[in-house]
């Protein structure tokens, strides 16, 4: 969490007109809560108490409404197969921040079809779908969060890519 929490912060300061909406639940949100508390970089305390520049969640939220708005530009979402078709769908470019096993193998796709990117990198390809169960205890740093963020924001090469893949899906059949 505190990766991601500092991670986010640096991004914050190195863009002037990004916003971020953060929503944690249960353990999540209080893991942020003693993060936040503990931070000492009163920069980082300041943007992450900015409420024109980031909105913390403790709760649901209308998640394929928000993802309809052209104001979201990018969607980091723990890539489960319903958030992550969801992001696809409304175009928009994904950063995987993976929890459990299936996300995985959801991250590892949305990086490879350049609609996206991962905070976890397998080893191999080989070695992802032979062993998927082995990668619950990656790591990431505050520094990998802040440049890939950097790197995807309004991006044009991941807004195109992404716009592709929503076509494909509408012909499929959409998300009911």
């Amino acid at each position: 969490m505190k990766n991601l929490v500092n991670g986010l912060a640096e991004f914050l300061l190195q863009t002037d007109i990004a916003s971020v909406l953060f929503v944690m639940r249960h353990s999540n949100y209080d893991n942020y809560q003693i993060v936040f508390n503990q931070l000492n970089n009163d920069y980082y305390r300041r943007i992450l108490t900015d409420h024109q520049r980031i909105k913390i969640e403790n709760r649901f939220i209308q998640q394929k409404w928000i993802l309809q708005q052209n104001s979201v530009h990018l969607f980091i979402t723990h890539c489960d197969m319903g958030s992550s078709v969801e992001g696809l769908y409304f175009q928009k470019p994904i950063l995987c921040l993976l929890i459990h096993m299936d996300q995985f193998l959801n991250a590892i796709a949305i990086d490879y079809s350049g609609v996206g990117q991962s905070l976890f990198t397998p080893s191999s390809l080989l070695e992802s779908f032979l062993n998927p169960v082995d990668f619950h205890n990656y790591t990431f740093s505050a520094n990998s969060m802040t440049t890939k963020l950097l790197t995807m924001w309004r991006n044009s090469t991941y807004e195109k890519a992404v716009r592709i893949i929503p076509l494909e899906m509408k012909h499929a059949g959409g998300l009911k």
